[in-house]
């Protein structure tokens, strides 16, 4: 936390103007300003590298693990020599690995218990929560039957048939209406729009910092963390993106939908907005 005070402590002393807007190319700014950013991060925000172990059980800590180590070591000692010693002492382990997973599991229920209790919780992770505990799993059963005719069909395509004839019989038009001949396509007026620092900084203060990273490798904490000293110049990318009528040709080719997602939220919530549209 305290590298992350000395970050936003510096961020504002970017130039973005002179080193992110020194071209009339969206695509050139938009690098620049991720460039811009990233080398910021890197240079004051540690990071660590974390062994993921998929297979673990939620409540398994490094004791635990470092217990059944030993265990597993003391186990073969004993059964290569046959020592009553090392039976014995391999024993006295075994049972404390119990203890030690018995207590383990009790603290991680109790810290479910008391997410399940708060109020402030996300409802799909409340939902994730009631359900590893409850045990609740879906419902296997067969899928209903359709009788039609005198016959049962039970396969979904027969079942579909069925469905669209009889839906497609009860809803026939009789008058067909008319297609207009009008096929020039809308005026297009993105340009129009301006979006304020406001909206950025109440996009960026509601990111879920729970979710991944994109392929920037930027995390949603991360954003959050300094939204109000990169808000100014996201601003003006977004506004920019809008009068050139173009979003930025990497986030087109972006592999995620997370970093797209992120670029236009801004663009979404400023198109809810008609009243934002200038004549």
């Amino acid at each position: 936390m305290c590298e992350l005070n000395k970050q936003t402590q510096t961020t504002p002393d970017t130039d973005w103007d002179d080193v992110v807007f020194n071209s009339n190319n969206i695509n050139d700014v938009y690098m620049n300003f991720v460039k811009t950013f990233e080398s910021t991060v890197n240079r004051y925000i540690p990071t660590k590298t974390i062994t993921v172990r998929p297979n673990d059980k939620p409540f398994m800590n490094n004791l635990i693990r470092n217990k059944i180590r030993h265990r597993n070591r003391i186990h073969h000692k004993a059964k290569t020599s046959n020592n009553p010693d090392h039976w014995k002492k391999f024993r006295e382990i075994r049972n404390e690995i119990i203890s030690l997973v018995r207590k383990a599991k009790d603290d991680y229920k109790c810290k479910l218990t008391s997410q399940l209790i708060d109020k402030n919780i996300p409802p799909g992770k409340w939902w994730r929560i009631a359900k590893s505990v409850s045990n609740f799993t879906k419902n296997r059963d067969s899928p209903p039957f359709l009788e039609h005719d005198g016959q049962i069909f039970i396969h979904p395509l027969d079942k579909s048939e069925i469905l669209n004839n009889h839906f497609a019989d009860i809803a026939n038009i009789d008058i067909e209406p008319e297609i207009p001949d009008n096929n020039e396509p809308p005026p297009c007026h993105l340009n129009k729009f301006v979006i304020t620092e406001k909206e950025i900084l109440d996009q960026l203060k509601i990111l879920n910092v729970n979710k991944p990273a994109g392929p920037d490798g930027i995390s949603p904490r991360i954003l959050k963390e300094v939204a109000s000293f990169i808000s100014k110049p996201l601003t003006k990318l977004f506004n920019m993106s809008l009068s050139v009528k173009q979003v930025p040709l990497y986030q087109k080719h972006s592999l995620s939908r997370g970093d797209l997602h992120r670029f236009c939220d801004a663009l979404i919530s400023c198109s809810k907005h008609p009243s934002r549209h200038r004549e």
